[in-house]
């Protein structure tokens, strides 16, 4: 994965000078009494999108999605793990603003999630997950009339969760809505028709299994494991497509505001490890984020952003106040551009946190008291730390983590 992603950057030049040079913006309230349809894709690593400009054929939907939206270039998870992720957006704060250091088993009551702040305005409020770390034994179900968990242990889930979305669609309800839609087949285990090449990895092996054997697999296998992602990526972006298309048949896509985003990436031993939550390098946070208005065509916002603005951004769009202080901005097409300090974290393996600034990312471990800098820019495989050498550079960024650890979010 790069920052700068070679063949995407034509695409990306002409279309943010498009939204430039025409002035093309969305007005808050443009999207008033509308509906929401926000997609998740569990552990999508974003150099598997193709219209990022990775050379990936693996998801001609989400790409064909993106021909006619707004691509944000830079955004960011909050967490490289789905549940602290989740929570993060939809409560637009920090996961350690959620006041916790080890997740706990439910999200805190306060602050309302953005499917509580809809609800109480009027909009009928819908989900289907399918992963318990974002199910109702949580409180994922908050603020939701309705909340289909579809079952993740008894294979593939995409072609259960576009089926049970369409249905709630087709309800009949007149009222405005907001859907969510949320797929997890990227996460082991990979129930795929691939070529497994390597007995060690057949399909269907369960990820506590791939970490057991991960540090012994041959090459071979490793190759395995990228080719079986890959293939469950592909076939979570085919059970898109027919959500896609199933909105467009019933006349709900033109209406729509469609956002589609990673809640967090995947390692594939990028960094010598297997799956998501551990770190905080650029293969788990880095998240593809891709947004349909009606009103407007395709274009790019290369500012760095986070999953914690979406919240803030889609109130803001169906012009719905509340009288809670979000962590995150708006990020419609036309606000003002700001100077953005956004931060990472997790407690699953390490306390680790990050502070990300321009092209420059600092990431903490809080229990060995260590630092580590990377220019994402020069460096976007995040080999290079360049802590000792850059360390005026390196504190002003920790003071940054200084200030986030030790100032309490506004409810």
């Amino acid at each position: 994965m790069s920052s700068h992603l070679g063949p995407c950057r034509l695409l990306v030049a002409c279309a943010l000078l498009s939204l430039c040079a025409c002035g093309s913006r969305v007005a808050a309230g443009a999207g008033e009494g509308g509906d929401v349809v926000l997609i998740l894709v569990d552990s999508l690593r974003l150099d598997q999108v193709g219209c990022y400009g990775t050379g990936s054929s693996s998801t001609p939907a989400i790409d064909s999605l993106a021909a006619e939206s707004v691509v944000y270039v830079q955004a960011s998870a909050q967490a490289p793990w789905s549940m602290p992720s989740l929570a993060s957006l939809l409560a637009s704060r920090y996961p350690a603003r959620l006041e916790h250091e080890h997740w706990p088993d439910r999200i805190p009551a306060e602050p309302p999630l953005l499917s509580e702040t809809l609800r109480a305005a009027g909009y009928r409020t819908e989900a289907v997950v399918s992963h318990a770390f974002v199910g109702a034994s949580h409180g994922f179900d908050r603020g939701f009339e309705q909340f289909v968990e579809i079952a993740s242990d008894s294979g593939p889930t995409a072609d259960g969760v576009t089926a049970a979305a369409l249905e709630l669609i087709d309800d009949g309800d007149e009222r405005p809505r907001f859907l969510l839609v949320h797929y997890s087949d990227p996460r082991p285990p990979w129930h795929v028709d691939a070529d497994v090449g390597d007995a060690q990895v057949e399909t269907g092996i369960a990820l506590k299994e791939l970490l057991r054997i991960k540090d012994d697999l041959p090459p071979a296998g490793r190759a395995t494991i990228r080719r079986q992602y890959a293939e469950a990526v592909r076939t979570t972006d085919l059970a898109i497509g027919e959500l896609l298309d199933g909105m467009r048949a019933r006349g709900a896509y033109d209406r729509s505001l469609i956002v589609l985003a990673g809640t967090n990436g995947f390692e594939l031993f990028d960094h010598g490890d297997l799956g998501a939550g551990k770190t905080l390098f650029d293969e788990l946070i880095r998240v593809p984020l891709i947004a349909r208005f009606p009103e407007l065509g395709a274009g790019t916002i290369d500012d760095p952003v986070g999953l914690i603005d979406l919240a803030p951004t889609i109130l803001r769009y169906l012009d719905v106040v509340v009288d809670t202080s979000p962590e995150g901005i708006s990020i419609l097409p036309g606000a003002p551009r700001v100077e953005r300090v956004l931060f990472a974290e997790t407690s699953r393996a390490r306390r680790l946190r990050a502070v990300m600034q321009g092209g420059w990312k600092l990431v903490e471990d809080l229990e060995a008291g260590t630092r580590e800098l990377y220019d994402r820019r020069s460096d976007p495989r995040e080999r290079t730390d360049l802590e000792g050498a850059e360390e005026a550079r390196a504190q002003a960024l920790a003071e940054w983590l200084v200030r986030f650890r030790t100032t309490p979010a506004a409810r």
